[in-house]
């Protein structure tokens, strides 16, 4: 499949009561197109439960699909696929866990979210850091 790959923004530890504040607007303005092709996704390394997904869609409605890595009873997963993502606005998917990783080869720790169309998207992900 076709995915563009994201490098996490890490947030750092911060302590419970002072949280320094994050401006993810501009963070998802800045993001990564996904890959266009069988795919329409991204792909990136998840940090299980710390790891988030923003979505800024732009005039097209998406809905996207998070890619299962394991089996379930011994089943293979078609995936989660979660609600349309609204027009214009940024959306935040996530956290994952481990049992959302890819598990083929050379895809180890990774998290795969396709979407149903990648048009006017941007994508960036955020790793969010312990607290003190």
């Amino acid at each position: 499949m076709a995915r563009a790959t994201i490098n996490p923004t890490i947030f750092g530890a911060q302590t419970a009561l002072n949280l320094a504040a994050q401006n993810i607007t501009a963070l998802a303005a800045a993001g990564t197109a996904p890959g266009v092709g069988a795919g329409n996704g991204v792909q990136f390394m998840n940090f299980p439960g710390q790891t988030l997904l923003l979505v800024s869609v732009g005039v097209t409605v998406t809905t996207p699909t998070i890619a299962i890595g394991t089996t379930l009873y011994g089943q293979a997963s078609a995936g989660i696929v979660m609600s349309a993502l609204t027009a214009s606005a940024l959306s935040i998917i996530g956290p994952f866990f481990s049992v959302e990783e890819l598990q083929l080869a050379g895809t180890s720790g990774l998290i795969a979210v396709d979407f149903s169309s990648a048009t006017s998207i941007l994508c960036s992900v955020i790793q969010l850091g312990g607290t003190s």
